[in-house]
């Protein structure tokens, strides 16, 4: 089929009325619109309409089956790959519809040609789909850069280090036009000295600057250039020494050129062309070292090489060695001069960014105040950390720790960080005033706000008691003059990177959740600069170091930033490859896994497991632990759902699990993995307590593409010997390192092609437990008997590893198997994990095999039974057994092959231990969670991708014992479901998460089931029609309140089911047992808000009414959290029930009756920075006894009004409203 001609397909699968649900989309809205029914009407139609019905086609072409044989024109694979793009391209708020605008017209003619619409839509397609890139295979997964700092017992050569450092700094903006104010106006009587020595210039018969300084080389040759330099660097020196108005004694720097000599302290050898150093006496013959280095400049003779490719780049490499060297460096100013066009530039954590470009021949002025700026400038308008204080001759910083101030003694640095655009981590050894005995590590580093901090994971993971993990001791925002210290708004004082001159507004950029606040002058004493501590027992975060973790959608809604976070802990220690011995150093590992696996007990995820963040400690009178992990920067509560939104993957390139770097979500095995690497480097690349043999072959490891590495990881299996790390998720826990030739093997026969259930992962750890035990009892019976509880903590212990020896022993190299059903079909079966599945299928009877299949000419559809390992069992359609639909096994899947020729062959992939799947050429199979001799009918909500395979489960409607239906919304809607009186129910914890709870009356039905759309454009929402005429929304709260409603469902009587797909990323299509379309149009109107002033646009808002006439008592909801009241459930005579707010029916309070005579209190405050919401709701109300802001009084008349997200609440009840948001 792939090798057909586009006609042949297009005509061997016809559209036919496959778009009829759009042409009658577009019919409703001209009608609506009272325009003509005709192609050119769409030029007419508001935007928003054009949108939806954009989203209609896309979503009906999708799944047409032409659209997954068509090439795609913008890459490999099929057309439907391109569609897909096109429909994630045009959810966005500044998609072009116009691009699409000749396809809806092509589809919407009285006779649609296909061909045409086809075309149409491959102009689409191209024009709006990106180049391809590499993107995270999950919503889940953060996205990675490669980063400098990563490098493991590297050379550093620059053609490795150039590649990476690229990708490091990411666009480099230049042409700020605010730049020199912004890092040379505090620099005291700088414009004043500067025209003062202009004019020094201008003045005499020979003139130093005459249409151009005197002496500059006609062709700007570099050596030229330097020597000038160097002379006019040393005039202008002179005359800052002389100038009376600044002491310059205090900044004893000065001007070095030095292209030819490299300079100390680099890794692999670097040159400077120019620069301005601290030592005075420096000359052309002088060592330095970059530690001296305070300005670095780069020069280039010809003009075009400003750019990012040439000097940029180049200046960049010197600023990466000059944040490494100086490990109380904040950020680096440099310049580079190509021909005679300067800039200044400015590197940070961020990356780097530079001034408008100027000729220093035309603008000689400017030039002066530049050169005289980096000589009178004070070391924090450098770039140098002022909270890090200088004494008697100590180093020390100040914490405000436990309501007092402690000084903290710093004693060495422990390790630097060598990078520009980066976490930056920085670690001392250092020790409390006045104890020299206890140890602590101060570890500095520049985070994403969207992160989870550090300091309050390890806070969490000390309160908890994990072992072998670095203990909490302190941690806060660094302070600068009062406010918190990060890259946006203190080390660039508000500039604006988007008015860069390269800036291109395309470009995805983050969010921050930090205050601003301005550097202050000076580097202060030691009682400047404060800092915001969180170390106080039950401190709340103030908000600029609360963790952000959004999804990367809204992470994308602003510019990016990075904190200046600090953490102190009590455990000090040495890299382990520093162990004294063999022994020590596999001691060092086992209490790391240890830790590691206390951390995962506790909730946490570490993510990071490499070779500088295991610490062996081998000094008796070093209280710390004898070894254990460091560096959360990078971890996770393992409860979280989506990413933080911050950039940067997880991990260090060399030791990353084969899986991270393959796009798998990272988990618990990949940590184990790494740990195997990290023993793994260190056996190659050291030779005893430390020592190092040098580069090898595996430097290779810090540069490579992923694919390059994963590829090199997996040459190592080569050698039979070679010890190869290789995963199986048994269960959450589970990994283990196993020697085996072909490791890829277990990642085949143990990957999960559908999503495991908890209760399945829980009857697998269960079987191995009991497969162990019960050959640990035969083995007793040989041997001294032990008792079976003794049996049992040892086998749990050894599971993992049973897993692994388990796979092992029962893989085989796997056979293709090809039958026909022209024949009867014979199967051979397996256990795997205490389940049976097929292991092979064949047309050819044998002994060992078991017929499956009888011999029919009249097949139509074959069915196979799957769970995440593989396929378990095989039917065609007569033979398809009755089992109950949504009452079916969690985790049991099956799928659906058409196969129109019994003479097709159909071909079984096994994966070494069983058959993982079936192929029937030309046919894509649709894969569901019931066994179905007909597939429910099945409608595609928008702006979903409906990607295999989802988890899909159902619900019954309109049982007699439903008492009311519920929906989950986080970000978006993602499952529904319908409750009864007897059953317990348990709500998610999460705080973000919101249950749209629905009561529903005895006798009440759903009659009618609606898709609409949400506040937020891509954000689906149902509306439901009961036979009580009641109009219901599940989802959030609709903004335009005339949005059209598509009927999609009608419900016939009597309990039916219905079955949704559940998915983190929200549902993707809905499933109905009834393949009838809605007999007759249905018009849904829900309750339209009174609410007049407005709220946050990104938020998602959520709206309930209920009129209070009759009203008999109110059982109020607590939040997840506890601290606010977040819905009401409202009783009323004859057993009716309604919700406002957020119902959880699991954290109901003490219900309070109400009469005509009586009255119910809602109490608010505003928590959270002035977000309002209800916190108590009360019977009585005295103002002497009650605290209280503001106060709504209902009594059981009129209507209230109830809007609410995760974070406030607004309420509207006759002429009360509550109050707003600040």
């Amino acid at each position: 089929m792939g090798n057909q001609p586009q006609s042949k397909i297009i005509e061997d699968n016809p559209i036919g009325n496959g778009i009829d649900a759009f042409r009658g989309s577009f019919s409703s809205v001209c009608e609506r619109a009272h325009l003509s029914c005709i192609p050119d009407a769409l030029d007419q139609l508001e935007h928003e309409d054009v949108q939806d019905l954009a989203s209609s086609l896309l979503s009906a072409i999708q799944i047409l089956p032409a659209t997954r044989l068509l090439p795609s024109k913008t890459g490999r694979g099929t057309l439907r790959s391109d569609l897909l793009r096109l429909v994630s391209t045009a959810a966005s708020a500044d998609f072009d519809f116009d691009r699409v605008k000749p396809l809806l017209k092509s589809a919407l003619v009285d006779e649609p040609d296909d061909a045409l619409i086809w075309d149409e839509l491959y102009n689409a397609v191209t024009e709006s789909t990106p180049p391809p890139r590499q993107v995270a295979s999950s919503i889940q997964q953060t996205p990675w850069l490669r980063n400098t700092s990563s490098f493991a017992n590297s050379s550093e050569h620059r053609k490795y280090v150039d590649d990476v450092l690229k990708e490091e700094l990411g666009p480099m903006y230049v042409g700020l036009r605010n730049f020199h104010s912004t890092y040379f106006g505090g620099v005291a009587d700088l414009q004043t000295a500067a025209q003062a020595f202009f004019e020094q210039c201008l003045e005499g018969s020979d003139p130093l600057f005459e249409d151009g300084w005197k002496g500059w080389p006609r062709d700007a040759n570099q050596d030229d250039v330097l020597s000038w330099f160097a002379d006019f660097s040393d005039k202008l020196a002179a005359f800052a020494g002389s100038h009376g108005s600044i002491p310059t004694h205090r900044h004893r720097r000065r001007p070095l050129a030095q292209p030819n000599k490299p300079i100390q302290g680099s890794t692999g050898e670097r040159k400077l062309d120019v620069g301005f150093v601290k030592d005075t006496s420096a000359g052309k013959d002088s060592r330095c070292h970059w530690s001296q280095i305070l300005v670095p400049g780069e020069l280039k003779s010809n003009p075009s090489a400003d750019k990012a490719s040439m000097a940029w780049l180049d200046l960049g490499r010197y600023a990466r060695e000059v944040l490494a060297a100086q490990n109380d460096r904040r950020f680096v100013l440099g310049f580079t001069i190509c021909g005679s066009l300067m800039r200044v530039w400015a590197f940070d954590r961020l990356g780097g960014i530079a001034s408008e470009q100027f000729d220093i021949n035309k603008d000689g002025r400017q030039f002066v105040s530049t050169i005289l700026g980096f000589l009178w400038m004070n070391e924090e308008q450098l770039g140098f950390d002022p909270t890090i204080m200088t004494a008697n001759e100590e180093r020390f910083i100040e914490v405000d720790r436990n309501g007092s101030t402690e000084r903290i003694i710093i004693d060495e640095v422990m390790q630097r960080a060598p990078c520009i655009a980066g976490r930056a981590t920085t670690c001392w050894k250092a020790h409390p005033e006045g104890r020299p005995e206890m140890l602590l590590v101060i570890k500095d580093s520049w985070q994403y706000p969207e992160r989870d901090e550090e300091g309050e994971l390890l806070r969490e993971a000390t309160d908890k008691g994990v072992v072998n993990v670095a203990r909490y001791y302190h941690h806060e925002t660094v302070q600068i003059d009062g406010a918190d210290d990060d890259i946006r708004n203190n080390v660039r004082r508000g500039l604006d990177i988007t008015q860069a001159a390269n800036y291109r507004p395309e470009r995805p950029i983050r969010r921050n959740n930090v205050v601003s606040g301005t550097l202050r002058e000076g580097r202060g004493s030691a009682s400047a600069s404060r800092k915001r501590s969180s170390s106080q027992a039950g401190a709340p975060l103030p908000s600029s170091k609360r963790s952000c973790s959004v999804s990367s959608t809204r992470a994308a809604s602003s510019l990016p930033n990075r904190v200046h976070r600090r953490v102190i802990l009590r455990d000090y220690g040495m890299p382990i490859y520093k162990a004294s011995s063999r022994s020590a150093l596999l001691a060092a590992f086992e209490c790391c896994i240890e830790g590691h696996e206390s951390l995962h007990k506790a909730g946490l995820l570490h993510r990071d497991i490499s070779i500088n963040n295991l610490m062996i400690n081998e000094d008796d009178d070093n209280p710390s632990w004898p070894s254990f992990l460091i560096d959360l920067d990078l971890a996770i509560k393992e409860s979280r759902e989506a990413a933080s939104g911050a950039k940067g993957k997880t991990g260090t390139r060399a030791f990353m699990a084969i899986g991270a770097l393959l796009g798998e979500q990272h988990s618990f095995m990949h940590d184990l993995e790494s740990f195997f690497w990290v023993l793994f480097w260190i056996c190659i690349h050291y030779d005893g307590q430390g020592k190092v043999t040098g580069p090898t072959e595996f430097e290779s490891w810090n540069y490579e593409s992923d694919n390059k590495l994963v590829r090199s990881k997996f040459e190592l299996r080569k050698n039979e010997d070679q010890v190869v790390c290789t995963g199986i998720s048994c269960h959450t826990e589970c990994v283990r390192m196993t020697s085996l030739k072909n490791p890829q093997c277990l990642f085949e026969a143990t990957r999960q092609a559908f999503p495991i259930s908890t209760a399945d992962n829980a009857r697998r750890f269960e079987w191995h437990l009991s497969s162990i035990v019960s050959k640990g009892i035969i083995l007793s019976e040989t041997q001294a008997k032990i008792p079976a509880e003794i049996l049992s903590l040892i086998a749990q212990e050894l599971v993992r590893c049973h897993a692994v020896a388990e796979a092992c022993r029962q893989w085989k190299p796997p056979e293709r198997c090809d039958f026909s059903l022209r024949e009867a079909v014979w199967k051979r079966t397996t256990s795997f994990e205490g389940r049976k599945y097929i292991l092979s299928l064949s047309n050819n009877p044998d002994k060992s095999l078991s017929k499956i299949i009888s011999q029919d000419d009249d097949v139509g559809h074959l069915f196979t039974k799957e769970d995440y390992a593989g396929i378990m069992d095989l039917f065609v359609e007569k033979d398809l057994p009755d089992e109950p639909g949504a009452a079916g096994v969690v985790g049991i899947w099956w799928r659906r092959y058409s196969v129109s020729n019994v003479d097709a062959i159909i071909t079984g992939q096994s994966d070494g231990i069983k058959l993982r799947k079936l192929a029937v050429e030309g046919h894509c199979p649709i894969a569901w969670s019931i066994p179905r001799k007909c597939d429910p009918r099945l409608h595609f909500l928008p702006y979903s991708d409906r990607q295999e395979p989802a988890y899909m489960t159902g619900l019954l409607c309109n049982d007699p014992h439903i008492i009311g239906y519920s929906a989950l919304w986080e970000g978006r809607l993602t499952a529904i479901y319908a409750h009864t009186s007897e059953q317990s129910i348990g709500f998610k914890p999460e705080r973000t998460a919101t249950w749209i709870f629905l009561p529903i009356d005895v006798g009440e039905t759903i009659t009618h089931i609606f898709e609409g759309r949400g506040q937020i454009e891509m954000h689906n929402a149902l509306g439901i029609i009961t036979n009580k005429n009641r109009h219901l929304v599940l989802g959030s709260y609709l903004q335009r309140v005339n949005r059209h409603w598509n009927l999609i469902h009608q419900l016939r009587q009597g309990p039916s089911y219905i079955f949704y797909e559940y998915s983190k990323s929200g549902l993707g299509a809905l499933a109905f047992e009834a393949h009838d379309m809605p007999e007759k149009r249905q018009d849904f109107h829900p309750a339209a808000p009174s609410l007049s002033y407005s709220l946050w646009s990104q938020e998602d808002f959520f709206y309930s009414a209920s009129d209070l006439a009759g009203l008999s008592s109110v059982t109020p909801c607590k939040s997840s959290d506890g601290r606010t009241i977040s819905g009401l459930l409202l009783h009323f005579p004859n057993n009716h029930c309604e919700s406002v707010g957020h119902v959880r029916l699991d954290a109901k309070m003490q219900n309070i009756e109400i009469d005509t005579k009586q009255t119910v209190f809602l109490v608010f405050d505003k928590i959270d920075k002035g977000y309002p919401n209800v916190v108590k709701v009360i019977d009585s109300y005295n103002k002497n006894s009650v605290d209280a802001e503001f106060i709504i009084q209902l009594q059981p008349l009129g209507r209230l009004e109830w809007i609410w997200s995760w974070r406030q609440c607004h309420l509207v009840y006759q002429d009360q409203k509550s109050p707003k948001t600040i």
